[in-house]
């Protein structure tokens, strides 16, 4: 799987698009998870990280500040890749390189994807309470389908009862095992995003 396609999934595996969605299950259940997913949006910021082993080297962490400023590293171990994102601009760099003006990936702007895009068919159940880093969270089983998927995409979601928001998604792969895991977390942190400059050489003169 392309490191652009994966983040684009990572970024909208719970699209809550319920006007646009076929319930399948626990119709409470896939509004819970929805009022989950929206209270990422809800935030000043937060962090995600994604692993497992269908995420290349040592796994990719985001840093989100709402509404538009994304950082995204791509760690593989003796080096690695950095774009940051703030608003309709981008900047990405290998290593500690110079920064390159760039157009922002497809897909991948700042921010959370929008939930109007969103179509395909849900189905869903509420699994038990499971404890993760000593915060309880309510677990949630989903199979989600699209136009563009070759098959259904099986999910677990864990929602945090403290607060409601989204803390863990797992992608599964046919067997039950996860592929790929994210973690969300330092709701509200004091992150900071800014552009950096262009290296000369990547600089607009049009």
């Amino acid at each position: 799987m392309r490191l652009a396609t994966l983040l684009v999934i990572v970024l909208s595996l719970t699209v809550p698009a319920a006007a646009q969605v076929t319930v399948k299950g626990d119709p409470a259940a896939w509004q819970e998870v929805v009022a989950a997913y929206q209270r990422l949006g809800t935030l000043r910021s937060y962090r995600m990280k994604v692993t497992g082993p269908g995420v290349p080297g040592l796994g990719i962490s985001l840093e989100i500040v709402n509404p538009d400023r994304t950082r995204t590293l791509v760690d593989l171990g003796n080096g690695g890749y950095e774009t940051i994102v703030v608003g309709k601009e981008a900047r990405g760099r290998v290593g500690d390189g110079p920064w390159q003006c760039q157009a922002p990936p497809v897909g991948l702007g700042a921010g959370l994807p929008d939930p109007k895009a969103a179509k395909g068919e849900v189905t869903i159940a509420r699994l038990r309470q499971v404890t993760i880093d000593g915060a309880r969270t309510q677990s949630y089983q989903s199979s989600f389908s699209t136009a563009s998927t070759a098959q259904p995409i099986s999910l677990r979601l864990y929602v945090l009862q403290s607060g409601g928001v989204l803390r863990r998604v797992e992608i599964l792969d046919k067997a039950g095992k996860i592929t790929i895991s994210v973690d969300y977390y330092d709701f509200n942190a004091p992150i900071k995003i800014e552009l950096p400059e262009c290296a000369e050489n990547t600089k607009d003169t049009r």
